[in-house]
């Protein structure tokens, strides 16, 4: 009896924390709602160039991570100033990464989208600051992440940047590049602020032996595999704006949105997990890591009955809203299913990496990626945009699919020959 009670009370605790998190991953959800709607009301015109902005940001966050938060959470010894110190260590040399990227982003959205070729240079360098602190910004989280501030990670990912800019944007007359960028900074130095207040200077212990040049060929697993897999559902969403009109490009927006919906609730899992999850990969612990998977499931059901009735109910004042028409009705429902499957697979992609799968594996994974970027462009080149998400976000469930089941087959043959 004792021994239920206290299973209940870590139950209900989880709950809460999950819950807290939840909040603050919503709300940057909720204020994207809002901006899009203030676009569509005063500012129609730019809803595609924002469109563009936030999903690049999005993209270059893929290159700040290089599987950082994975190798980062690969060691056993996690002592908080530790952990600062190879932080530390391998974001020096990733911040000249970072303005690479960005400077290569820059130049091809001068030379093909509307967005920056008929900007000013300060637009365009603007632009380039957006985007480049975006990144700075979604690196820093990884600490809070490392040190199991789940939370914290969150505030300081999205919310604070969203909260800032809507504000900004619905109060002065600036451009909303501009209001970005003053969002983008502020986020920045109050997360630096943060940083350095939770630990001790003195302590810090950094690992002169680590070379970024070598953690770049020794995580370029982990790292690929993190930038392709943040890229799925993003890429096909940045070469549609090159090609389709606003509206068009709005329905593929709204539908990655929903998704998101359920990807947060994934990700939340996550974040409140990743910190002890990690632990019994790097262990092999496959009890503990069986023992995870079945609690996750238990709990996975609580924001997934509700998100999936509330959307479903509430349709029709949604499609009201962003006035979109009832033909798209099919591909929301269509986006829930997937949604619904996604949350319920879980982040494999994730335990795949913690679980460091041997070469034949790899290879077969960017096989997949190869196949499912070239398959995802030939879409957008010669389908219309229903066709073309449709097949999209099949290809994007099929492809978590096959990993989970290579995942499930390797650990399975693990615990047999152990």
């Amino acid at each position: 009896m004792i021994r239920n009670l206290i299973k209940k009370n870590f139950f209900l605790k989880d709950i809460y924390d999950l819950f807290l998190i939840s909040i603050i991953r919503i709300i940057p959800i909720i204020l994207n709602i809002l901006i899009i709607k203030y676009f569509l009301t005063y500012h129609k015109s730019q809803v595609g160039e924002y469109i563009a902005l936030i999903t690049t940001a999005t993209i270059i966050c893929t290159f700040s991570n290089y599987g950082i938060l994975n190798y980062i959470l690969k060691f056993k010894d996690r002592n908080k100033s530790k952990i600062l110190g190879l932080f530390i260590k391998i974001k020096i040399p990733m911040v000249f990464f970072l303005i690479f990227i960005c400077s290569m982003v820059t130049i091809i959205n001068y030379y093909f989208s509307e967005t920056l070729n008929e900007g000013d240079l300060i637009y365009i360098f603007t632009f380039f600051l957006v985007i480049f602190l975006f990144g700075i910004n979604n690196l820093n989280s990884f600490y809070f992440n490392a040190i199991n501030k789940a939370k914290t990670a969150g505030l300081f990912r999205f919310l604070i940047i969203g909260l800032i800019f809507y504000i900004l944007l619905t109060t002065t007359k600036n451009d909303f590049m501009l209001n970005y960028f003053y969002a983008s900074i502020i986020s920045v130095i109050i997360s630096y602020i943060y940083i350095l207040k939770s630990v001790n200077l003195k302590n810090i212990k950094i690992n002169h032996k680590l070379r970024f040049y070598n953690f770049l060929i020794s995580n370029k697993h982990k790292g690929l595999s993190s930038i392709f897999g943040g890229w799925m559902l993003y890429l096909p969403l940045v070469l549609a704006t090159y090609i389709y009109n606003e509206n068009e490009i709005f329905i593929f927006f709204f539908v990655t949105r929903i998704l998101n919906l359920f990807f947060i609730s994934g990700v939340v899992f996550q974040n409140k997990f990743i910190y002890q999850y990690s632990r019994y990969f790097v262990e092999k612990n496959f009890s503990k890591i069986k023992k995870f998977l079945i609690y996750r499931t238990k709990l996975i059901m609580v924001p997934l009955i509700p998100l999936s009735l509330g959307l479903i109910v509430f349709k029709e004042p949604i499609f009201n809203y962003f006035e979109i028409e009832s033909l798209y009705s099919n591909l929301y429902f269509f986006t829930i299913i997937l949604g619904i499957l996604k949350l319920i697979i879980g982040p494999v992609i994730e335990y795949a990496l913690f679980y460091d799968m041997k070469f034949y594996y790899k290879k077969m994974q960017y096989i997949m990626y190869f196949i499912y970027y070239s398959l995802c462009i030939m879409s957008i080149l010669t389908l219309n945009i229903s066709l073309a998400i449709y097949f999209i976000s099949t290809l994007f469930i099929l492809y978590y699919f096959v990993v989970a089941l290579v995942l499930y087959l390797k650990m399975k043959k693990f615990i047999y020959n152990n």
